[in-house]
């Protein structure tokens, strides 16, 4: 099974004063691919997966700028909810899924 998984950049990681933070890796277990956050703390994150139809998908943010960001954020795993945008084939292609308007908040060490 393959699905395609879209995070534009209306999804960003903020600190808990809302402030966003830059240098933060996104990864998804099973693609491997990783993603980074930029200045304003926003991200695209693609990625075509092996998996079946789902409503969440459990992303990874892990503090990969230590210091130059501000300081060491705790890294941590959250259940993204997702909407079909596109059919599958019946087959191995399970269509596309995407989130928006996902704001993750990460607390320091």
């Amino acid at each position: 099974m393959v699905l395609v998984l879209l995070l534009p950049k209306l999804t960003k990681v903020v600190d808990s004063e809302g402030n966003p933070i830059p240098g933060i890796e996104i990864s998804h277990g099973y693609s491997g691919l990783k993603a980074k956050t930029s200045e304003d703390g926003s991200f695209d994150y693609t990625s075509q997966d092996v998996g079946f139809e789902m409503e969440t998908v459990t992303l990874v943010f892990t503090d990969i700028d230590g210091e130059e960001n501000g300081g060491d954020f705790q890294s941590k795993e959250v259940a993204v909810e997702v909407e079909q945008t596109e059919p599958g084939d019946g087959g191995w292609n399970n269509g596309k899924f995407e989130a928006e308007g996902v704001e993750i908040i990460m607390t320091k060490d």
